[in-house]
């Protein structure tokens, strides 16, 4: 059910004269008890309670203060905020606000009342925890880094837009312009980042295609008898023990061509494209073999330590407000410790990370705070490993994720599909091991 408030106007100097609608504000289905208590701030900004909102993780009740002059009644802001939160172990219900000029107060249902006093332009009204009275009274602070505000106001200080910036630790009423070659996202703190220091790379192996002459007779004419040459007197020429030499010399090198994973390049090769490798693709299950066992190749995949490490741009949060846990069906988690938390030499950008306990799992990232992350780079990594004939690669592969004017929403998910690829490679000698490779 949606609830709306009417805001309606009515000349006090006509007796006669009728009230007319001038906005109608539409409340969110969400939303129980809107408009339960109304305050006017001043001629064109109401404050409307809320009573009681579904999916807010810093309280349920709010405050909404709203600007119905604005021809759509934009809504101004949200009390309580992330910058603007309640000292108080459970979370209370709104019962009434009153507001006189340069301060608000809330009544709740928890015997408390906060009274929030308007702060200056460059700070906002910050609210601390005083449990010995009753009445809390609001103190003011600085805007917070990557924020800004130019009113006298009991709000909070928002965003600098993109391409401005705010170091915070002292006043600010304006954002400072960035430099146009730096990426300066929604809510920076400096303009020393640049892209260029955040690259994407996958992790890749290419092969090549199977060449077009394998038969090694063929290869013998073609890289040692050009076309176009003849044989002088045939088999009885002179030249014929240099042909030999030649010919041995180069069945010794490309044989060492082969297996592909450990040749290196024959730099002594007519074609450049020449390699001793016959090359053959499919998609199977990692089914047992004819004794019965898999290939231990699948088991060090399966075993191989993931660490996942977020790289995130423009936040500078601390580490004690950043925690991971492992989500499962239903309301059951399981905390991770982070294995690292490190704030990077430009004292802006961070960097978290975590061991997966198993490789197919739900991840979850807290971030507790009043914090704008920017961008965030996924780094996935892990060591390689050697057993007889099977080797396990070193797993290195990121991705940067941003979106331009743009911050990372309050929820923000994202997929990772792993896919394992295992290169088997039959050797030339009769009875030795077949390598394979993932």
């Amino acid at each position: 059910m949606t609830k709306n408030i009417f805001v309606l106007n009515r000349n006090i100097n006509d007796a006669n004269s009728a009230f007319n609608t001038t906005q109608i504000i539409t409340g969110s289905p969400s939303g129980v008890g809107v408009g339960r208590s109304v305050a006017c701030i001043n001629d064109r900004t109401v404050a409307i309670n809320v009573f009681d909102v579904l999916n807010r993780s810093w309280s349920r009740p709010e405050v909404r203060i709203y600007d119905f002059y604005s021809g759509i009644g934009i809504r101004l802001f949200i009390f309580p905020n992330q910058q603007q939160t309640l000292p108080m172990r459970r979370s209370p219900l709104f019962l009434n606000i009153i507001y006189w000029p340069g301060q608000s107060s809330v009544l709740t249902d928890q015997s408390r009342m906060f009274v929030i006093r308007s702060a200056p332009p460059g700070f906002y009204s910050n609210i601390t925890e005083d449990r010995s009275f009753s009445i809390t009274i609001s103190d003011q602070s600085y805007c917070l880094y990557g924020t800004f505000k130019n009113d006298f106001s009991a709000g909070p200080c928002f965003i600098c837009p993109p391409q401005a910036k705010n170091s915070g630790n002292r006043p600010s009423n304006h954002c400072e312009s960035c430099s146009s070659d730096v990426f300066c996202p929604m809510g920076s703190i400096d303009d020393t980042v640049t892209l260029n220091l955040y690259p994407s790379y996958t992790q890749t192996f290419p092969y090549r295609d199977t060449p077009d002459t394998s038969n090694y007779d063929n290869l013998l004419v073609r890289h040692m008898i050009y076309f176009g040459e003849q044989w002088v007197d045939g088999l009885f020429s002179p030249s014929i023990i240099v042909v030999f030499v030649f010919a041995f010399w180069f069945a010794v090198q490309y044989v060492k061509l082969y297996p592909i994973e450990a040749s290196s390049e024959f730099s002594s090769k007519c074609d450049s494209d020449l390699h001793n490798s016959l090359f053959d693709n499919a998609f199977q299950l990692p089914l047992p073999d004819s004794s019965g066992k898999l290939w231990p190749i699948f088991n060090m995949l399966r075993q191989q330590p993931i660490t996942r490490t977020f790289d995130l741009a423009k936040i500078k949060a601390d580490c004690p407000n950043i925690s991971f846990k492992q989500n499962h069906a239903g309301a059951r988690y399981i905390h991770i410790s982070m294995s690292n938390c490190i704030i990077q030499p430009d004292n802006i950008n961070q960097s978290v990370s975590v061991v997966l306990p198993q490789h197919e799992m739900a991840l979850q990232m807290n971030v507790s705070g009043p914090y704008v992350i920017g961008a965030c780079r996924l780094y996935l990594r892990g060591p390689g490993h050697k057993n007889n004939n099977s080797r396990l690669q070193t797993l290195h592969a990121c991705q940067f994720f941003w979106t331009r004017n743009q911050t990372l929403s309050r929820s923000a998910s994202l997929s990772v599909l792993w896919i394992k690829a295992v290169n088997q490679s039959k050797l030339l000698t009769i009875g030795e091991l077949t390598q394979f490779d993932g």
